[in-house]
């Protein structure tokens, strides 16, 4: 939970509203002070979202299943074409993350455990309808991704048989303040206020209407959520208890994640994992899997073959 005096400042920018408002709003912001709302309960870990994230599936008659989990502002597309080549040999699940592609925004939790818990309860939510299911999953993020997919395995390491961390950039994630993340909450209550002029906060927020959420079409609504929330997390103990086998994959010739103090930061905190593979792929930038799909694909393939073998 974060600290009260930041919980203090975060409900102050709730409680009281910019000047330029109606006396009907500010009477309606008013009362809501005095309901049952606290920031506590606005961004709590059981934040739950009320519909299951956007998604598609490839190669259903599979058994052993890859999970794609995009970056910032993307979404599954992104992954489509490398999707389509994985599913000749495994089912590969995309998802939209919680306010990303057709997904819609919910609530104030965009920490990666929260987003890892929706990608889990569509997992389970698949598994009831797939005729040959998994409990197990090869779990791969892309850049922030990447922190989910971390996440998701600390979490549920029951349900993962692998990680694939693709350009996350390790040794940038030093932690942020509370400047960060109140920074994060105005940006965020600015795009709520401004798109649903004349409305209370507590109204809009408690809202589980999908159609309303879907209004909420600001990326940068999610952008200073997640990226806020994301930068505060610690997660060396996330890595250093992660069993499973992990494939750290990057550029070569770019200025990404597999730089070396970000391999050195990933390798101290993997230290005592038995598989741990990094490959850097050549003539790619950020975007690996999509810059040299080929190679991109012989790396991972080559690495989840090893993992099924092992």
């Amino acid at each position: 939970m974060y600290p009260k005096p930041l919980l203090l400042l975060l409900f102050a920018l709730l409680a009281f509203p910019a000047p330029a408002i109606d006396q009907s709003e500010q009477e309606c912001r008013t009362r809501t002070t005095h309901e049952s709302m606290t920031l506590a309960d606005l961004i709590r870990p059981e934040w739950e979202l009320p519909w299951l994230l956007n998604h598609k599936v490839w190669g259903d008659q599979h058994q052993e299943t890859i999970v794609l989990v995009h970056g910032l502002t993307g979404d599954f597309r992104t992954f489509e074409n490398v999707a389509k080549s994985l599913s000749q040999y495994y089912r590969v699940v995309g998802v939209d993350l919680r306010g990303m592609g057709e997904t819609p925004a919910y609530g104030w939790n965009y920490s990666s455990k929260m987003l890892a818990k929706d990608i889990e309860r569509l997992l389970a939510h698949l598994e009831k309808h797939w005729h040959n299911p998994t409990k197990r999953y090869h779990i791969l993020g892309h850049s922030f991704g990447g922190r989910v997919a971390i996440a998701f395995c600390d979490l549920f390491p029951e349900k993962v048989r692998s990680l694939i961390v693709e350009d996350m950039h390790f040794a940038t994630y030093s932690g942020a303040g509370p400047e960060t993340l109140l920074s994060g909450a105005k940006k965020a209550i600015a795009t709520l206020r401004e798109q649903n002029p004349g409305q209370s906060m507590q109204g809009m927020l408690m809202d589980t209407s999908p159609d309303r959420w879907k209004a909420v079409r600001e990326k940068g609504y999610v952008v200073s959520l997640f990226a806020s929330q994301v930068r505060a997390e610690e997660y060396s103990g996330e890595l250093q208890r992660l069993k499973v086998p992990a494939l750290l994959v990057g550029a070569a010739d770019y200025k990404g994640a597999l730089q070396a103090n970000g391999v050195r930061h990933a390798r101290s905190h993997l230290s005592k994992n038995p598989f741990v593979r990094i490959a850097a792929i050549p003539g790619t930038g950020h975007d690996v899997h999509n810059d040299n799909m080929d190679g991109y694909l012989q790396v991972v393939g080559s690495f989840v073959a090893d993992v099924i073998k092992n």
